[in-house]
């Protein structure tokens, strides 16, 4: 019965530029207490997904701070995957179960970020890590070591491989909202996501016709978003022949981008602060 107010309480005090598991403790204590599906639990993991994950970073002259806080939250991400098969499996087919699996979708974005930044960053930018801790450096280049023979190994090191493989993770955690999620509950946010995977991949026919399928719901989180690009789709024809794509690109992150920064400065934030 929490109030609008007290459900925003509790995702501020869950917010953290870092150590994410640790303040996340208030949602799952509360997820894991109340119904899963009546009352006021389903909005509470929504919430926090929408307010306080994939917050945005910017480079700075020393790659090492990004590189670390990446390297730290991804470090969570075990802790939150073993949460959220263990309630999954317990409560399947309810309003919080697929809130959780929105953010597992959003770990798996995570961890493809913190990876791409780990291989990609060269040890030898790593100068102001070096200088400060030589244990914390060799510890950098034995992860970084590692990582590049695992992706090596399993033909992942190209980055188009790895995106398709992260990909093909986060298409398999949608899918499974909308085959799942109690009467098409958030199906469109998930069918809209899907859709964006395909059209960024350039699969253009396989993005419109996940996309048809959304039905408008106002009380989607992405319904703002996804009636642009049904709209677009709608007015292309059954062929899609005359499909504004450039109505499409402009539609993702302006929104979220706005927010975030709105959002960051709440808490005393910019982007290049962690």
């Amino acid at each position: 019965m929490l109030s609008d107010t007290a459900v925003q309480t509790v995702v501020d005090s869950a917010w953290s530029r870092r150590y994410r598991w640790r303040v996340f403790r208030p949602v799952r204590d509360l997820t894991a207490k109340y119904s899963a599906d009546a009352g006021r639990l389903p909005p509470l993991p929504r919430r926090y997904v929408d307010q306080n994950m994939l917050q945005p970073y910017l480079d700075t002259a020393i790659p090492d701070m990004r590189l670390w806080t990446e390297l730290g939250i991804a470090a969570d991400h075990a802790d939150y995957i073993t949460f959220i098969t263990k309630y999954a499996s317990t409560r399947p087919s309810t309003k919080a179960t697929t809130e959780l699996l929105f953010l597992l979708d959003k770990l798996a974005q995570g961890s493809y970020d913190a990876l791409t930044t780990l291989v990609g960053t060269s040890a030898a930018r790593m100068e102001w890590t070096r200088a400060t801790s030589r244990e914390a450096y060799e510890l950098l280049v034995t992860i970084r070591r590692y990582y590049r023979s695992e992706l090596d190994l399993k033909d992942l090191l190209g980055s188009s491989q790895l995106r398709g493989f992260y990909d093909r993770i986060r298409v398999t955690i949608l899918t499974s909202v909308i085959a799942t999620t109690p009467n098409g509950y958030r199906a469109s946010d998930a069918r809209f996501l899907v859709g964006g995977i395909y059209w960024r991949q350039g699969r253009v026919d396989e993005a419109v016709r996940w996309w048809r399928d959304m039905t408008v719901d106002p009380a989607d989180s992405y319904v703002t978003a996804y009636s642009r690009v049904l709209e677009a789709v709608r007015h292309a024809g059954p062929d899609g022949e005359r499909l504004d794509r450039g109505a499409i690109n402009s539609v993702p992150d302006d929104e979220r981008r706005k927010f975030f920064e709105t959002r960051l400065k709440q808490f005393g934030y910019s982007f290049d602060v962690y």
